[in-house]
């Protein structure tokens, strides 16, 4: 689980959530583009990110622990890194892909 979520998989729970939440950080360069979400790629494809200001994102984060957690029950939960690799060096530009 990371802290992106895959923007082009509209019925994914968790952006839906997101989404209707405003949980998500705003893009600066491209607000009228991809409902004005901050994206970049990663290997999973176009990605949007968790606006942790926002409290609602705990929220998501926690319910999918929740759902990892009913498919492989774990007792611990490691950060090793506060963020993921991206082909960008910041906000992706349009139709880019990986």
């Amino acid at each position: 689980m990371t802290s992106g979520l895959v923007s082009s998989d509209k019925a994914n729970s968790y952006f839906s959530k997101a989404e209707k939440d405003t949980c998500l950080i705003k893009s600066t360069q491209y607000p009228d583009l991809e409902g004005g979400w901050l994206t970049t790629q990663t290997k999973k494809g176009q990605t949007v990110l968790l606006d942790w200001k926002n409290s609602n994102s705990s929220t998501i984060v926690k319910q999918g622990l929740e759902d990892l957690f009913g498919q492989v029950p774990f007792d611990a939960v490691g950060l090793s890194d506060n963020e993921f690799n991206t082909v960008c060096n910041g906000e992706c530009p349009p139709g880019m892909s990986v």
